[in-house]
């Protein structure tokens, strides 16, 4: 039982000095794509589309245009895509258009915050003002105006529970992924405490 007890102690301290890491926001520009003008967009960087009709675009369009660099996502005024790689907390994007739209967020195909926003033109960031949790889709409906739709710098913070795309590389690259001096300090003052005991115990039977 005392082996038991020295055993569930070092465990608890370790998970106690093991620090949580924090995850960090990702953002999608599509910059990566090159040119892309016109080019059928199903899925990137952990989406799946949803909606027909989205492309990617290099350059200003109509009324629409970048973000950030080149590159963004157009559509002929709807966009609905799913993450595919587990609930994320979205943070919100940049819109371009002209008229008005409603982004919905959603989980388990349950609405579960919706907000309307105007974009005339230029680009205006969309997010949440009220809610902060998490999401596996994310829909943007046209209700008045011009249908064109430019999307742009797209961003969520993945969850601990998203499976990664490659786990065995997200496992081999974490960059915490070697043990602080402290851990091993304590792992290693465990395991001989361990070790002491079962010795005495041991001596103890002779």
């Amino acid at each position: 039982m005392k082996l038991f007890k020295l055993i569930a102690g070092t465990a608890a301290v370790l998970a106690l000095a093991t620090p949580a890491q924090a995850q960090q926001p990702v953002t999608m520009n599509f910059d990566d794509l090159g040119r892309c003008t016109g080019t059928a967009m199903t899925s990137y960087g952990g989406w799946l589309a949803l909606a027909s009709g989205i492309t990617c675009q290099t350059g200003a369009y109509s009324v629409i245009s970048a973000q950030s660099t080149d590159n963004y996502l157009r559509s002929s005024g709807n966009m609905d895509w799913l993450f595919l790689n587990g609930p994320v907390v979205f943070n919100g994007l940049y819109a371009s258009g002209y008229g008005s739209y409603y982004m919905d967020l959603m989980s388990g195909g349950n609405v579960v915050y919706t907000r309307s926003f105007y974009a005339m033109g230029s680009n205006v960031f969309v997010g949440p003002t009220t809610f902060g949790g998490q999401v596996d889709r994310v829909r943007i409906r046209l209700h008045q105006g011009y249908g064109v739709l430019g999307v742009d710098d797209i961003s969520f913070t993945a969850q601990q529970s998203a499976l990664p795309t490659n786990p065995v590389d997200e496992l081999v690259n974490q960059p915490n992924a070697t043990p602080e001096p402290a851990t091993m300090l304590l792992v290693a003052s465990g395991l001989g405490g361990v070790g002491a005991l079962a010795r005495r115990r041991k001596a103890a039977k002779k």
